[in-house]
């Protein structure tokens, strides 16, 4: 795929300045929300170039437990946050855990 932009045109081997780059995972995941279909993520990214946790309203407080058993499971699986939901969170839902690991990424650690 080639995505173009107001300062070019940018694919698989001609990869954007690093000023460019968009975060991956905010790409990935507007993909996923729009249930793979490209030029619906396209466009919304182009209009709302904001954070996930941006398109959410606030979720309900983490216990403590819940955070420690986000990481633990972020650590054995990765972002395989549907296992990690399954695993080690299945009080949460899955959109939580992805909102949650947005925020979490975010803080000090």
């Amino acid at each position: 795929a080639v995505v173009s932009t107001q300062s070019g045109h940018y694919g698989r081997d001609n990869l954007p300045p690093a000023d460019l780059n968009h975060d991956d995972e905010l790409a990935l995941y507007t993909l996923h929300k729009h249930n793979y279909n490209v030029q619906d993520a396209l466009s919304d990214i182009a209009v709302s170039p904001s954070s996930p946790t941006d398109l959410h309203t606030p979720m309900r407080p983490w216990l403590e437990k819940e955070c420690e058993a986000f990481e633990e499971g972020l650590r054995l699986y990765g972002k395989n946050f549907n296992v990690i939901q399954k695993q080690h969170i299945p009080s949460r839902t899955i959109g939580e855990v992805i909102q949650f690991y947005y925020l979490w990424k975010k803080t000090e650690r």
